[in-house]
């Protein structure tokens, strides 16, 4: 898919993710980024509706990541 859209022009792509959407959604960008092969900025959204503090916790440890 990075190749598509480098043959596209394009530097950037996000994707609106959604509830459901989790990180690990996002490895394989991940994975080609920690390789040195990933040449496009990705970015992605996530909905988090925490019901108790330690809800809270874990998604602010998502951001951080």
């Amino acid at each position: 898919m990075v190749a598509d859209l480098n043959q596209m022009g394009l530097t950037a792509w996000l994707d609106a993710g959604g509830r459901g959407m989790r990180a690990q959604h996002y490895e394989p960008f991940n994975y080609l980024a920690d390789r040195g092969e990933l040449n496009i900025r990705a970015f992605w959204l996530t909905i988090r509706q925490p019901g108790n503090p330690e809800q809270v916790d874990q998604v602010v440890a998502e951001i951080r990541r």
